[in-house]
């Protein structure tokens, strides 16, 4: 099993060029290589939305493609059961596709201890 600091989980509903600009900015932002993205698509409607995920070719990624829309929740818990499958991860962030990841942001890993 892969040991990452930190994962990160984008449920993806047909806004795959959303997500990709939020993987990336967490990409630019990490202060260290110790984590992965997790893209899981909630079965699109759109046609190749995992496939532009994985032509992005952003680093630290793998995905996860569901069979059914089953949800927010559901397709989050779906995320967090495969990436605890695995990866050995201490913290887990769940980040709507239109939200960036910011300098300030990277700060806080730093400063982040296991209790």
């Amino acid at each position: 099993m892969t040991k990452k600091r930190y994962a990160v989980i984008l449920l993806n509903y047909n806004t795959v060029e959303d997500a990709v600009i939020a993987a990336s900015s967490i990409v630019e932002n990490a202060i260290s290589d110790d984590y992965v993205i997790c893209f899981v698509d909630g079965c699109s409607t759109k046609n190749n939305q995992v496939e532009i995920f994985i032509s992005a070719n952003i680093h630290n990624t793998c995905v996860l493609k569901l069979d059914e829309n089953v949800g927010y929740a559901r397709g989050n818990n779906a995320g967090v059961r495969y990436l605890l499958e695995k990866y050995e991860i201490d913290y887990l962030v769940i980040m709507n596709p239109d939200v960036r990841s910011e300098e300030h942001t990277s700060e806080l890993q730093s400063q982040s201890t296991i209790s």
